[in-house]
């Protein structure tokens, strides 16, 4: 016997045995007082949960690959994360570390990204940080995507994190805090816990800080929020003004959404931008240098800190 006539006889025998089994289940089924057309509704009923079923595994599924890939990096130029065009290049578990190669003493920028976003989405705006001159650390969650970073012994880790890396950072510059979205909240925290380390706080895309108050800290602040962003919009902001020194400036990034605060994906329930991720990612990067290029902060930075 050919082998494809095997294959056709093996499975015309399943398909028998198959429908002998159904055959006798229907016909137990009959001999208890169910009529063929009760019968035939149910297995419709049956059929149709069964789709109904492994649609909604499948849309589940799709729904928790469209959320993890939504933060990971996209549009990342390759050239911002090497070493090259005089600004090295640092990556390890920890930390991202921008180092221009004529900036010693210059102000610096302690970044930390938002809660659950690929560092590497913020690589482009601190790489162009570094190409004018200041040093930039991006400090990394302990997880990547973990609700580990996002819950209170996360966020105490990143703090962490952030101080060993600023006490670690060589020269004596000054350094501005800054922090997208949840990255905001570890941020303001770590201006409280060492406001006499910094000299100024930078918060991006963020309602924070909403438990705390940093009302006092002595140093300039700014709030960036863009006008079409759907996850820290300015009406979720203002109510928590109160925590911030009454100095704050507050800038506006017309057509700015919360996503193109990097180059990662589209973060579900964000707004719509109406402005290039170019554009705003120049807006933001014009913000940070400027208390970075401030005067009286260059002047300072070459004295020794407390």
């Amino acid at each position: 016997m050919a082998d494809g006539e095997e294959i056709g006889v093996v499975s015309e025998a399943r398909r028998r045995r198959h429908s002998g089994v159904y055959a006798e289940e229907a016909q137990r089924a009959i001999d208890s007082g169910v009529t063929v057309h009760q019968l035939m509704a149910a297995s419709r009923r049956s059929r149709t949960w069964r789709v109904i079923r492994i649609v909604w595994v499948t849309a589940g599924l799709v729904f928790m690959l469209y959320l993890v890939l939504s933060y990971f990096a996209w549009g990342v130029d390759e050239r911002v994360l090497r070493s090259g065009g005089g600004v090295e290049v640092a990556d390890d578990a920890r930390s991202m570390r921008f180092t221009p190669a004529d900036g010693e003493g210059r102000p610096g920028l302690i970044f930390i990204p938002g809660g659950m976003v690929d560092p590497r989405a913020y690589a482009p705006l601190l790489h162009g940080i570094a190409s004018a001159g200041h040093p930039v650390i991006l400090v990394k969650h302990p997880h990547l995507g973990g609700r580990h970073a996002m819950g209170e012994d996360g966020r105490r880790e990143t703090v962490a994190r952030a101080l060993i890396a600023l006490e670690a950072a060589p020269g004596e510059a000054r350094w501005i805090v800054a922090g997208h979205s949840l990255g905001g909240a570890i941020a303001a925290r770590l201006a409280r816990t060492r406001p006499a380390r910094m000299a100024g706080l930078v918060l991006l895309g963020t309602t924070h800080p909403r438990d705390f108050s940093i009302a006092d800290f002595p140093h300039p602040v700014i709030k960036v929020y863009g006008t079409r962003d759907g996850i820290a919009p300015l009406a979720k902001s203002k109510p928590n003004a109160h925590n911030l020194p009454p100095s704050t400036r507050w800038i506006a990034i017309e057509g700015g959404n919360h996503s193109q605060f990097g180059y990662y994906g589209f973060q579900l329930l964000d707004g719509r931008a109406r402005i290039s991720r170019e554009e705003q990612q120049r807006q933001i990067l014009e913000v940070l240098l400027e208390p970075l290029e401030a005067p009286w902060l260059q002047a300072g930075a070459a004295r020794a800190l407390p």
